[in-house]
């Protein structure tokens, strides 16, 4: 099985902390996809859900 990882970052709309959950996936599509995993990024705040809910775009690095 190959590990795809979890990331952490900030939203490029306001700023909040995020973090990126991979999809599960089989051995070969992990393969396939490299270091573009596919998944979804997500708010920790559940305020930005809530009081200000608008797509994920995480800042640039």
């Amino acid at each position: 099985m190959i590990k795809r990882f979890q990331k952490t970052g900030t939203c490029g709309t306001c700023s909040g902390a995020i973090h990126f959950y991979p999809a599960p996936v089989t051995d070969e599509q992990a393969i396939a996809e490299g270091d573009n995993p596919s998944g979804q990024w997500t708010h920790l705040d559940p305020a930005d859900w809530v009081d200000n809910p608008h797509p994920v775009e995480p800042a640039e690095e």
